[in-house]
């Protein structure tokens, strides 16, 4: 049986696994090979030498970003990853691991490595690129990653075969700001990995005035302005209910229900007893929460950023508001719990427009691509 092999870092916001499955299906006839970055790299990391020397990659690259606070040192998107030394070693531990079988192809989710193998086509599925961050409203060119990322990261897509974006912008971004050639880059969109089962929802539901917030960063996904602009609609409405799911702020406002971490299975629940979603997010990638409300057919009320005004149509399925316009944000919510009637009709547009996510349609569009390089793939 023919093979791919599958390069993953991290569950990639648990979209990974969905991908999985939706390739299988989508490519019954090969056998797809699972290759963990992490597992890969673990080895190195447990040797002294090897952790002072990245450590000290990291400071001197990425000193400013660190010791002012912007990004963090470990992590998946962190600076240790992204260093010269770093980013050099796993290459040379992927292409000995992928060399060592002859695969039809490679993919591999994320643009923090380069999985390339020459000779073998290789395809990138990626949800941002870092020079999209000048792109954010209020952005400092000052806070971007140092140009030896950027040459990394450009790399990274120079050496794909086809780049696969999951947003237009980012497809924008990568012809425009990195030079990729047209013809190799392609939006493939995404799935949602907490979907609605396609039932339309009962009217009621629409006046609990329920207004939810899912993420695991409170702060840079606007939190504070949630809060300020909740503590207005409260004085509207006293019976309205902000419920935070992923983080636990400390928050100093009546009716609210911070639930913080939950599974992932248990996320639907709290979509399905909600009005409306909010996440007025300061920077987006891609967005799989808000692809996640717009399929659990809840009106989405967000910000002006990142592929948000792909997803989010004014007056369609929700609205937006420029980022850390607290005036605007209190409106639209309020104007939404006014009227049950119109937040159900913004949720049914919702629903409607989730349609253009799904899982399986982006392993099919994958397969199109993949197929104008490598032939029919059976």
């Amino acid at each position: 049986m023919k093979r791919i092999a599958f390069v993953q870092l991290g569950s990639f916001s648990h979209m990974n696994d969905r991908l999985l499955a939706a390739l299988h299906e989508v490519m019954p006839g090969y056998a797809i090979d699972i290759v963990d970055v992490e597992a890969l790299l673990r080895p190195r990391e447990r040797k002294l030498a090897f952790r002072i020397r990245s450590h000290a990659f990291a400071y001197g690259q990425f000193g400013r970003l660190l010791l002012t606070g912007r990004e963090r040192m470990h992590g998946l998107g962190g600076c240790l990853i992204r260093t010269t030394f770093y980013f050099g070693r796993l290459r040379e531990l992927l292409v000995e691991r992928l060399s060592s079988i002859p695969y039809s192809f490679t993919l591999q989710t994320r643009s923090l490595f380069d999985a390339s193998v020459p000779g073998v086509p290789h395809f990138v599925y990626t949800d941002h690129a870092e020079l999209q961050c000048l792109r954010i409203p209020g952005f400092s060119p000052r806070s971007l990653f140092p140009p030896s990322w950027i040459a990394l990261e450009t790399s990274i897509y120079r050496n794909a075969t086809i780049v696969f974006t999951m947003s237009e912008g980012t497809r924008r971004c990568l012809i425009d700001d990195y030079a990729c050639p047209e013809g190799r880059v392609a939006c493939v969109l995404a799935g949602a990995n907490s979907g609605g089962d396609g039932r339309e929802s009962p009217p009621g539901r629409y006046a609990s005035k329920r207004i939810l917030f899912v993420a695991t960063r409170w702060e840079a996904k606007g939190g504070p302005e949630l809060a300020v602009a909740f503590g207005r609609v409260l004085q509207e409405h006293p019976d309205a209910r902000l419920v935070v799911v992923g983080c636990s702020p400390a928050l100093d406002l009546p009716n609210c229900e911070v639930v913080g971490r939950v599974a992932l299975e248990s996320v639907g629940a709290h979509y399905d007893q909600a009005a409306v979603f909010c996440v007025p997010t300061r920077r987006e990638a891609f967005g799989n929460a808000f692809i996640e409300a717009l399929a659990h057919g809840l009106p989405v009320v967000a910000t002006r950023v990142g592929a948000l005004p792909e997803h989010v149509v004014d007056g369609e399925n929700g609205y937006l508001v420029e980022v850390g316009d607290v005036d605007a944000l209190s409106a639209r919510l309020l104007s939404l719990l006014d009227d049950p009637a119109e937040c159900r009709r913004l949720g049914i547009g919702a629903g409607r427009s989730a349609s253009a996510y799904t899982w399986p349609g982006t392993a099919r569009a994958m397969r199109r691509h993949i197929e104008t390089v490598i032939g029919p793939l059976g």
